[in-house]
């Protein structure tokens, strides 16, 4: 894979910061450089700008020209600041959940960059994830509302009840106060996906970790492990930093009990989607899998397939999101069954989002007419946009 002068630059700061490469890899990169605001912004699109800072000002001998490091060292303190903020809006959603005696996994996040990087200030992210147990969904909601937290979406506004989180397995609330999002989860993954992990399950193996001056129960490394390639994967692998997680879990957290990993991985039926996200990480960034796992990773022909498109993918295109169709794509490759792949395809088509609410508000009665109503929005969108293109193309063709 040929990367361009910025890529190289992400991906020898990220190794120097596992523990791959040294800083006459990352100096050697950083001296190819011309364009370091397009670096900075692509730092920024894939979460790593604090990386990029600790490995330039790592080196001794600075290859960065020092208004580039100025502004990174500026944008590095508004991530620490912002993380802070948001750190301390996690431990006043626990405590809330706490006090009404709701058992709950805080994972992604400050959580994340705890555990796999060492510190708060050196991963981006932008919001709070909470597992709880679905049947205490209803109860949590009541509990955060009642301290601040508003549901964010007006679809889910118009919908607070126990029906609603008895199918919903995620509701965005947020902190009045400062804006910051928590997403309330009673599954890790969407109902589309057959990807499942029970609550008892993961309480059952959780661990420890002391954060914001508190304990707070998260999951183990094991099931971080591998939540973190689920996560990148139904995501396309389309932000480096994701990668830098996978990487940073097995290198830094910790003994992986890789037995139990895989175990896991089966049961679950996702082997090939662990599989990929570690084919990435040592690849990309060289980490070091134990050779019994990384050969059997190697010979899983799904697994190479998707690390491949991935990696591909990565840094081959300008900074911004994937196009739908290419995510819907990659997303049933990762799907085992067509059954699994019905369902996703259908659950993207019929599931009411957002969109339907702001152009119809339906009353509580009504909300089954959003379904055929989504069918409807997304055939004239679709339309439209058709008739757009074939327009264009007739107006290209009289022009010539």
């Amino acid at each position: 894979m040929t990367l361009t002068p910025e890529a190289n630059v992400l991906v020898a700061c990220a190794r120097w910061f596992v523990g791959t490469a040294d800083v006459g890899d990352v100096y050697s990169a950083a001296s190819r450089v011309s364009n370091w605001s397009h670096l900075i912004d692509t730092a920024a699109w894939h979460g790593v700008r604090p990386l990029l800072y600790s490995a330039l000002d790592g080196c001794d001998k600075k290859p960065a020209p020092a208004e580039v490091v100025e502004e990174l060292k500026r944008q590095v303190k508004a991530i620490a600041h912002h993380n802070l903020m948001v750190t301390a809006c996690l431990r006043e959603a626990i405590d809330v959940l706490d006090r009404h005696q709701i058992r709950m996994l805080t994972f992604k996040g400050p959580t994340l960059s705890v555990a796999a990087y060492g510190g708060l200030a050196l991963r981006e992210f932008a919001d709070i994830d909470l597992l709880i147990h679905r049947n205490d969904a209803a109860k949590a909601l009541e509990a955060l509302t009642g301290a601040g937290f508003a549901v964010d979406s007006g679809l889910h506004s118009s919908l607070r009840s126990r029906g609603l989180l008895s199918t919903e397995s995620e509701i965005v609330l947020t902190h009045a106060a400062t804006g910051t999002h928590v997403d309330l989860h009673t599954e890790l993954l969407l109902n589309y996906y057959p990807f499942r992990f029970p609550f008892e399950d993961l309480w059952m193996r959780r661990a420890e970790q002391q954060l914001a001056g508190r304990p707070m129960a998260v999951f183990s490394n094991e099931d971080f492990l591998l939540y973190s390639c689920l996560h990148g994967a139904k995501h396309v692998w389309s932000s480096f930093g994701w990668i830098c997680d996978v990487a940073l879990l097995i290198n830094s957290r910790g003994p992986l009990e890789w037995q139990a990993t895989l175990a896991l991985a089966r049961d679950r039926k996702a082997t090939h989607i662990l599989f990929s996200g570690l084919l990435l990480a040592a690849d990309l960034l060289k980490v070091n899998n134990p050779e019994s796992v990384l050969s059997a990773a190697r010979a899983d022909p799904r697994a190479t397939s998707l690390a491949a498109q991935a990696a591909r993918r990565l840094f081959s295109r300008p900074p911004g999101p994937l196009p739908r169709w290419e995510s819907f794509r990659y997303n049933v490759q990762l799907l085992n069954t067509p059954r699994q792949k019905l369902r996703y395809w259908a659950s993207n088509l019929l599931n009411p989002t957002e969109a339907e609410f702001r152009a119809v508000a339906l009353p509580r009665p009504l909300f089954f007419l959003n379904y055929p109503f989504r069918v409807i929005r997304l055939c004239g969108k679709y339309l439209s946009l058709g008739m757009s293109s074939l327009r264009r193309t007739k107006q290209r063709s009289t022009m010539s």
